[in-house]
């Protein structure tokens, strides 16, 4: 029953990043507008003129905002599926309808089982929450600014995720029984993956916040310097790496059939890998010391 609206929407972003992003790469001198557009925080650089798509920029540390609201949505979904799947409760017809007309009418078939639907709307809310207490806890966020279309791009994506899953899972009215289902080695794998890139993807983020901070916790600097230790000896964004992997997971617990969660995970590969590229030449641009043997994303490939 995959989505092909939605399928559509993530692959046509996909694109949208990965276009602009190697003409970048490519072509570094692109007009302002362009930068302003694609680019956000230390990435974008110093600011030669000005350009319209300032009008439209919001601050960085907004990302604190669409994870809160992954986590009401997010969250609320984990109870509303749940309680239909495995408790017969109705779901809101809201949900239904929206289903319906998202779900492809050719198409029967159920590649992601209900546990494992229910899993992977827990897996996105613990995702959600533990971001949204590191944005205000452990980051530390200068004075930097994203466009909206960065922002909105974060909206939809943690906003929507629970109708990506549902697309290719039984219906809420379907009343599975729990113990017929099997979600297989892949949910158990996914799950474990899930756990172990999460934790690595904090204690990146730790590094970064640390690195602005005195040995009491106090903000001492908002100025960048080279992050070392862990991941960092081997790739430059280990953050990126890791969510990576964290959504390599969630394709994992979903099933390699179910294609609109996988467009979902193929958008986040493409922004990951644009952006780690575009970071990863900042940094050795910028410090002249930078570990040579460091690569981008992937340790020892790219």
């Amino acid at each position: 029953m995959a989505s092909a609206v939605l399928i559509g929407f993530w692959i046509f972003a996909s694109i949208c990043i990965v276009a602009p992003g190697l003409l970048f790469l490519i072509v570094p001198n692109l007009p302002q507008v362009v930068i302003d557009l694609l680019l956000y925080g230390k990435a974008r650089g110093k600011r030669t003129k000005w350009s319209l798509v300032q009008m439209i920029e919001v601050p960085k540390s907004w990302f604190t905002h669409f994870y809160a609201l992954g986590i009401v949505v997010n969250g609320l979904a984990l109870i509303v599926v749940t309680g239909s799947y495995f408790y017969g409760w109705q779901p809101p017809q809201y949900l239904l309808n929206l289903l319906r007309y998202l779900r492809d009418k050719d198409s029967s078939n159920e590649d992601t089982c209900a546990f494992s639907a229910c899993v992977l709307i827990g897996m996105m809310f613990v995702q959600n929450l533990r971001r949204y207490l590191e944005c205000i806890f452990v980051s530390v966020y200068s004075k930097s600014t994203m466009n909206l279309i960065h922002f909105m791009l974060g909206v939809i994506l943690y906003s929507t995720f629970h109708l990506a899953v549902l697309c290719d899972a039984p219906s809420l009215l379907s009343n599975p029984d729990l113990k017929k289902e099997n979600p297989g080695w892949k949910c158990f794998f996914g799950v474990a993956l899930f756990v172990w890139s999460s934790w690595h993807h904090h204690t990146a983020h730790k590094t970064f916040g640390n690195l602005r901070k005195d040995n009491q916790g106090q903000v001492r600097t908002l100025t960048h310097h080279i992050p070392r230790g862990g991941w960092f000896e081997y790739v430059s964004c280990p953050h990126y790496f890791m969510e990576v992997l964290i959504y390599t997971a969630f394709g994992m617990v979903a099933g390699f059939s179910n294609l609109t969660v996988w467009s979902v995970v193929i958008f986040v590969y493409a922004n990951q890998a644009i952006a780690a590229r575009v970071s990863h030449n900042w940094y050795k641009d910028t410090f002249k010391d930078y570990p040579k043997q460091r690569r981008a994303l992937i340790p020892f490939i790219f």
